[in-house]
């Protein structure tokens, strides 16, 4: 049986339980047991999560951009730039074909949050989903627009203003 590896932030550990029931029996889901936090993190520990994965994937789909975009870790800006942000994540691309030349590569876009969130706004998630999905055109990358389907629901954002409820988890998956 094949394996879907899911890599990302804690948005991908709501959905993971749902994405596996949905595939049980049609293949089996992989995702780090840790939170893969933001870009650089990702970049930092792909490799292993991808040998821990094992060789036999038939996709990798993955996340980042909730921590890159978050202004507590970085005062009052975001924790790096888009553009540091698109160079990082060409690099995740790097190592993903370095060690899985044949996998197919999903990336989610990050999803939106409350208007009143006071650590992540909405316009600076655009701005990095803009460089991400510019990225991701260069490379010949699926996009999965989670982006859009959470702000066509906002119900499905939780009451911590970043999550997603359970709905939101079911929808992702």
């Amino acid at each position: 049986m094949k394996t879907v590896a899911l890599i990302g932030d804690s948005i991908r550990i709501g959905y993971q339980p749902e994405t596996a029931r949905l595939l049980r029996g049609r293949a089996a889901v992989y995702g780090p047991a840790e939170n893969c936090r933001f870009a650089l993190y990702t970049l930092w520990g792909i490799s292993a999560w991808l040998k821990e994965a094992g060789k036999d994937l038939a996709v990798i789909h993955w996340n980042n951009g909730l921590w890159d975009s978050c202004r507590r870790l970085h005062g009052h800006e975001p924790f790096v730039t888009a553009e540091e942000y698109g160079n990082t994540l060409r690099r995740i691309i790097a190592q993903i074909r370095f060690s899985h030349p044949d996998t197919p590569i999903i990336f989610a876009t990050t999803t939106p949050v409350w208007p009143d969130y006071i650590e992540n706004d909405n316009a600076t998630i655009g701005a990095f989903n803009a460089r991400a999905l510019r990225v991701m055109s260069d490379e010949n990358i699926e996009i999965n627009d989670l982006h859009a389907l959470i702000t066509k629901n906002p119900s499905y954002i939780a009451d911590d203003k970043i999550h997603l409820t359970p709905q939101g988890c079911a929808a992702a998956a």
